[in-house]
């Protein structure tokens, strides 16, 4: 059935003019009915033809949180060079680096070289989920390393401090930290490499 729009707006006034609670509405439509029936039919036939209409879904814009991607897909980029004990944790790092405002690439990238869980992971990060190399107490093992309860803890306290101890202070790439994070000068040259290879997954 081809619907005028004209009559398709006034039979939209008509309901919006009446919703003013049900009582109202009963009234309105009731006295419609009585003064004029035709109309009154007219209208409710096409209300009723609206009301048949399936709803249109209206999609949600993805999100974007990083480099063109949302976090989703952050994530499982991420992961695919994410290995042994850090297999899974590409999510946490993601999530974590949008979070306190910390370039993922380079917050996994310090991991890496730091840990070596590319290939397999060192004792530091199986034994006390420290995945930067931090050190601090409660000691891990009785060395000068802190350990965290669980990799998601030792994580988020690796690029928390990261925003805290460099970004903050306006060291926010591997050459800007290397004096500070590390005593080797080619500690940079290695994070950017691990860099380079992630944004070229």
């Amino acid at each position: 059935m081809k619907i005028d729009r004209s009559i398709i707006t006034i039979a939209i006034l008509t309901v919006i003019d009446c919703i003013i609670g049900t009582i109202v509405i009963s009234k309105c439509m009731f006295q419609e009915q009585i003064d004029n029936p035709i109309k009154y039919e007219a209208k409710m036939e096409i209300v009723e033809d609206i009301k048949d209409l399936a709803p249109v879904a209206v999609a949600d814009e993805p999100i974007i949180v990083y480099d063109g991607m949302t976090l989703e897909q952050l994530a499982e980029k991420l992961e695919l060079i994410l290995n042994a004990t850090l297999e899974g944790t590409g999510m946490i790092y993601a999530t974590k680096s949008i979070e306190y405002g910390v370039d993922p690439y380079l917050a996994v990238a310090i991991s890496l070289h730091e840990t070596g869980c590319k290939w397999g992971c060192s004792k530091l990060v199986k034994n006390c989920n420290n995945v930067g190399g931090m050190i601090g107490k409660p000691s891990c093992n009785g060395g000068s390393y802190i350990a965290f309860s669980n990799l998601e803890e030792g994580i988020d306290r690796f690029i928390s401090n990261l925003a805290r101890n460099y970004y903050a202070y306006g060291l926010t790439t591997p050459e800007e930290m290397n004096p500070k994070y590390a005593a080797d000068p080619a500690w940079s040259e290695k994070v950017n490499k691990y860099i380079n290879e992630i944004k070229a997954l």
